[in-house]
């Protein structure tokens, strides 16, 4: 977790720690789907902090696996990262609006990440409250204020 406040500071000097730290332990190779989908592990930190820190190559990697059966893992490293990116990516990730499962896990994080969300983060899980989303975020993307988690302690 220190990793992500690391990278959150924005300072480039440190992308080369970051990546030291990836090479510690079992050499990660890409996510494989058979990886219990709700466990952090050290991989999961590294790219997040990647990402936060605005790496794009770790940014893709979180935003195919909103599309694969570690969606869960993946809305929570998206909310992690924060701002209008991640929120954007999230509600492009929709690829099926009547999946409940992954509607819960989407409304819950984006309610945390923008000030006065659309809806609650126990919205029902409907494809009408996704496209309430969506539509509030199409009108607002502008000037919505995002909301960054607060460091780790």
């Amino acid at each position: 977790m220190a990793m992500i406040d690391l990278a959150a500071t924005g300072d480039p000097r440190v992308v080369p720690i970051l990546l030291k730290l990836a090479t510690i332990g079992y050499p990660y190779e890409g996510y494989v789907g058979s990886r219990a989908p709700y466990i952090w592990l050290h991989h999961d930190y590294v790219e997040t902090s990647l990402a936060k820190w605005g790496d794009a190559e770790a940014f893709a990697i979180i935003e195919h696996e909103l599309r694969t059966n570690a969606f869960q893992t993946a809305i929570l490293k998206m909310q992690d990262v924060a701002g209008q990116k991640a929120v954007r990516a999230l509600l492009e990730a929709s690829v099926n609006p009547d999946y409940a499962m992954f509607n819960q896990a989407l409304f819950k994080s984006l309610s945390h990440m923008v000030q006065n969300p659309p809806l609650p983060p126990d919205a029902d899980p409907t494809a009408e409250n996704l496209h309430k989303w969506q539509a509030w975020w199409a009108k607002n993307e502008a000037t919505a204020k995002c909301v960054y988690p607060a460091p780790y302690e």
